[in-house]
This record gives C-alpha cells, structure tokens and sequence, in this order.
C-alpha cells in the first residue's frame, strides 16, 4: 500500500522506520506515569485520595463525590416536587373551603348562633327552677301556723312543696280544732277540709292524694259523721291499692276498725273526742267554800 509521503506520521501506529525488527527485545514501559487525563490537574490535591494500587493510578473524580453530588440534585429536584404538590393541595383546599362557605357559610353561622342561644336560654331556665325550688322548700321548712303555710302555697308552683304546705296547714288547722270550743272547731274543720279537698284534687303524686284522703276521714269523724268518715277510709284503701303501697291500705284498715269500735261502743253522736270543760259562775264559786264547810261538819258529826 502506497503511503502519502506528505501525511504526518501517527505518534503511537508503528510504521516501517519504528517497528521492531522481529525477534528484537521491546522496549521497557514506564508504568507509574499512567495515563494523561484531560483537563484535570495533576498537582496535588487534599480531595483527591492517594494511590490506592500497586500502579499508583490516580482516579480523576473520586466515586463518592460523584454520587453525593448526584444525590443533591436529586433531592432538590424531589423537594421542589414536594413542595409544589403541597402548594398544589392547599390551593384546591382552599379553593374548595370557598366555594363552600359561599353556598352554605350564611346557614351554618346562623344554626351556630341558634343553638349557642337555645344552650344560653336552657341552662338560664334551669337556673331559675334551681333557685325556686330552693326558695320554695325553705319557706316550707320555715312556716309554723296555718295561714303561713297556705301563703307558701299561694307564692310556689312547685308542686311538692305546694302540696306539702296544704297538708301542713289542714293538720295544723285540725290540731285547732281539737283544742278549740265547740262552737269554733266547726270553722276549723272546714278549713282543714279545704287544705286537704286541694291536695287531693290537684296533686300529681299518689303519696300526696294518699295523705289528703286520711286526712278528709279525719274531718269526717271530728265531725260525728260517721257514713262520711266511713266512705273516706275505704276511698283510702282502693287509692293505696291503686298505687301499689300497702302501706296505707294498712291504716285505712286501722282507721276503719276504730270507727267501727267506737260505734259500738253507742251512736257516734255522743261519743265526745274531746271534753268540753267546766264553767264555772262567780256565784258558784262564791258559794262554793260555805258548801264545803258545811259538808266537812256534817262529816265530823256522830
């Protein structure tokens, strides 16, 4: 093949003038020089490691710096991914949270405030049953007459308390009775039948209407009746039947039982629950000492 004697000869092809004769010993080949690197220094360099081989080649970029550098970007290319999906998410939240408090914000405001009124109003009415249920039971405990006690029902609606001081009073204006003339008690029955005729029409508890029938008996029989006082007891224990307290079937049975000893005993009418007492004149009474002194001599006569 003809060679172009023009050409420049290529530094590492073997030609015609640098081949080795056949047979010849080759040369020796320097191998701690290594290869030359392009654009990287040779100098010395703290970042490049040492030798590391038996050829003391020198690598030109060290691995692990290579993959850090690589790892950065990618973990920066990941953050700014993150952090627009984030900005991403927050801006259709937010677009959303508009578009509903838009079509629906007005109701839901109003429905707040209604029911934070209806919670305000609801524990303000439980307040003021508290403290009139306390008033109420105090001025119960604190009355001591009759009419003290129909005013405690006039002033509470509390329907136990109201009961209770109707009760009071009918037993009290009973006790009345008892020790007063004749021809007063008749008026304090009848008030004590009033007290009593209102508990048992109007209260809600059976123990309170219970209550309210004995006591009616027992006006009834103060005042001799006995058919009234009679009907009244046996009223009494079909109610406690009713309600399902033996309790005051009992004493019905134990009121009824009485009535009928005392009318054996004679006609209910002149049986006297309470001894009228003794008058005496002042003409009586004048007279009474010479009475005595003349009963005393005819006594130590022989």
């Amino acid at each position: 093949m003809a060679r172009d004697p023009d050409a420049p000869d290529a530094p590492d092809a073997p030609n015609a003038t640098n081949a080795p004769e056949p047979g010849a010993a080759r040369p020796p080949v320097d191998v701690t020089a290594g290869p030359e690197v392009v654009g990287v220094s040779t100098s010395a360099d703290p970042a490049l490691p040492e030798p590391d081989d038996a050829l003391g080649v020198k690598r030109a970029v060290p691995v692990a710096r290579r993959m850090e550098t690589a790892d950065s970007v990618r973990d920066e290319s990941l953050l700014d991914s993150d952090r627009e999906d984030v900005r991403q998410t927050l801006s259709e939240w937010k677009a959303g949270l508009t578009w509903f408090w838009d079509r629906a914000g007005t109701p839901i405001l109003l429905a707040v405030v209604a029911v934070s009124i209806g919670y305000t109003v609801f524990n303000f009415i439980n307040y003021r049953q508290q403290v009139a249920t306390e008033e109420a039971w105090a001025s119960v405990a604190g009355a001591t007459s009759p009419s003290v006690f129909e005013q405690v029902a006039r002033d509470h609606s509390l329907p136990g308390a109201r009961a209770t001081a109707l009760l009071a009073a009918g037993d009290l204006y009973l006790n009345e009775a008892a020790a007063a003339d004749p021809a007063e008690a008749g008026d304090f029955l009848d008030k004590a039948e009033a007290q009593y005729r209102a508990v048992a029409d109007g209260a809600a508890h059976p123990v309170f209407r219970l209550n309210a029938a004995e006591g009616l008996g027992v006006v009834a029989e103060s005042r001799l009746d006995a058919d009234a006082a009679r009907a009244q007891y046996r009223a009494l224990a079909a109610q406690a039947d009713a309600a399902g307290m033996p309790y005051w079937r009992d004493r019905a049975e134990v009121r009824l039982a009485s009535l009928d000893r005392l009318l054996e005993a004679g006609p209910l009418a002149a049986v006297e629950f309470a001894p009228a007492p003794e008058v005496v004149t002042e003409a009586e009474a004048e007279a009474e000492p010479e009475v005595k002194v003349a009963e005393d001599e005819d006594a130590a006569a022989p």
